[in-house]
């Protein structure tokens, strides 16, 4: 083995270290974190589809529920990969904490 193998399988960004990756991937554990990804992504959409009909609601309600409408807007915009409940929770905390 060559310096440049060396180098080459301790960079695993590296393109032709994708190669050795491949060979020892599992279909199943493949198709499974696939899926899970999938349905993580689902159930976040629902969750911004059920916050997009909140922004009916008039400010007081927001405010009573502990939301405010930038907040809402600023959670529906989050990608997907984002948790917006959590980041809904963060907020609320910080406004509770600044006032």
């Amino acid at each position: 083995m060559s310096t440049y193998n060396m180098h080459l399988s301790a960079n695993p960004n590296h393109p032709l270290a994708w190669e050795e990756l491949r060979i020892h991937a599992h279909p199943e554990k493949l198709a499974r974190r696939l899926f899970q990804a999938l349905s993580l992504r689902l159930t976040e959409w629902k969750y911004r589809r059920t916050l997009t009909s909140l922004l009916d609601y008039d400010d007081h309600v927001l405010e009573d529920i502990g939301m405010t409408r930038g907040e809402l807007i600023m959670a529906i915009e989050l990608p997907l990969t984002e948790d917006a409940k959590l980041a809904l929770a963060q907020w609320r905390e910080e406004r509770l904490i600044t006032g």
